[in-house]
């Protein structure tokens, strides 16, 4: 009978002996390792996989961002170009806000120079009007609270004032038919006589708008000569600022 290992006994009680099993570990360990290897190699794809889809998540949410910021571009885009119609239809408010209401009496007095020059008026009723169109800038001006409100009523002023004007050259071409109808060839001219004293205050309330309009008057000793046609000039002028006005109280802003 073969003699028993050293340091190891047989269990006679029919069991398996720790040689036997310590032999059947050791024949198991090179399959456990390569088991072992397997899952740390799943569990590697298996990490790679997951950081995959987290950069293909983010990638996502980038192209997503970027789909929104361009959509908001071209929603912005398309607002500018229409903002014309849209900012018609908004309501008005904030210092941006225009009340129709306080300049109203001051539209339709601008209104009602335009309509008479059109159809012709006498220099008599002309002046009422302007009187009337400068009774109705004072309100404006007091009741006038937002600055677009305020722009509007300057912006009448303005027209105001180049009417004005014209009523200044409209006088003095009537002082100079009145007295030197000879001298104004059929109205072509308006002629004063600074030597009179008349006729140099109203050459002197005309004389400081000639620049403006660009007009050189003729001097000849005590004769000036200002052509008639400065009057049309001043209603262009006026008729051109009037017509600003009337777009900013038309739009409300």
């Amino acid at each position: 009978m073969p003699d028993e290992p050293q340091g190891q006994h047989t269990d006679y009680s029919g069991g398996v002996s720790t040689y036997s099993m310590t032999k059947a570990i050791q024949d198991c360990l090179p399959e456990l390792v390569r088991l072992n290897q397997e899952m740390e190699g799943h569990a590697r794809e298996t990490t790679a996989a997951t950081k995959q889809a987290t950069r293909a998540t983010r990638t996502m949410k980038w192209l997503t961002g970027l789909v929104t910021i361009a959509t908001a571009l071209n929603l912005i885009a398309a607002g500018i170009a229409n903002w014309p119609a849209i900012k018609g239809r908004l309501p008005m408010l904030g210092d941006a806000a225009i009340d129709r209401k306080k300049l109203e009496g001051l539209h339709r007095a601008g209104k009602a120079v335009e309509a008479a020059l059109t159809v012709g008026v006498t220099y008599p009723k002309f002046v009422e009007l302007l009187q009337s169109f400068w009774t109705e800038f004072l309100i404006a001006e007091d009741n006038a609270t937002t600055e677009s409100e305020k722009e509007l009523a300057r912006l009448y002023g303005t027209a105001l004032t180049d009417y004005q004007d014209s009523a200044k050259f409209w006088n003095a071409k009537n002082v100079s038919n009145a007295q030197y109808k000879l001298l104004t060839d059929g109205g072509k001219w308006i002629v004063l006589d600074v030597g009179d004293v008349a006729d140099a205050e109203t050459f002197a309330s005309v004389e400081p708008l000639l620049v403006k309009y660009g007009i050189l008057n003729e001097t000849r000793s005590r004769e000036r000569k200002i052509p008639s046609s400065v009057i049309d000039k001043a209603w262009k002028v006026g008729a051109e600022n009037l017509a600003k006005a009337d777009r900013k109280y038309r739009d409300g802003g």
